[in-house]
């Protein structure tokens, strides 16, 4: 990688790293500034073959650093999880680590004490980076999102959803259905290419 990049993105293979990747692949294209780094951390199989084709397909790198990621995406071991980033962050002088979690899902209301840990783990995790450098910062853009809002926007950026990890092979037909429905409501029409 040549000129650093401006964000590190912490990266699953779902529909919300591709749509992080897609706002920050954006952002660089429209600032003429040093991009995204993807680090899929502590994956392997369909998921990081995922992640590491949105990259692709974005014009990001991806790259894979220890360390895994919570599911759910809650307590210590997210805590643990972003203070990695920020460690990878700085290796690849980065200033700003974007977590990409959702969880509004269907019901934001519902989630209102997940979605406030989350806001209050990144502020917090990003001031303490702070103390040593306060260039630093974490950021969770779409923790809030509702299901259909991120397919909303999924539609907006004309992502390829194509690259999720669910979109083909049996173990992702959960989250095929779930994304499928919201990204269809959102006007999205392609079809599953291969279910097997």
């Amino acid at each position: 990688m040549g000129e650093a990049p401006d964000s590190l993105i912490i990266g699953d293979g779902d529909l919300p790293t591709l749509v992080a990747c897609g706002i920050e692949a954006r952002r660089a294209s429209e600032s003429g500034g040093g991009g995204a780094l993807l680090v899929l951390r502590g994956l392997s199989g369909p998921r990081a073959e995922a992640g590491t084709r949105m990259a692709e397909l974005l014009g990001l790198e991806a790259i894979g650093a220890p360390g895994t990621i919570g599911e759910p995406p809650d307590g210590p071991e997210s805590t643990a999880l972003l203070l990695g980033a920020l460690d990878v962050a700085r290796g690849f002088g980065a200033r700003r680590v974007v977590w990409p979690i959702q969880l509004g899902g269907a019901d934001p209301g519902a989630a209102v004490e997940r979605i406030a840990r989350a806001v209050d783990r990144a502020l917090l995790v990003g001031r303490l980076a702070a103390l040593d450098d306060d260039a630093m910062e974490v950021e969770a853009p779409l923790v809030d999102l509702s299901d259909a809002q991120l397919a909303q926007l999924a539609f907006d950026l004309e992502v390829p959803v194509e690259a999720c990890w669910w979109w083909t092979g049996m173990s992702g037909e959960t989250d095929r259905t779930r994304w499928l429905a919201a990204l269809r409501a959102a006007g999205w029409e392609k079809a599953v290419v291969s279910q097997s």
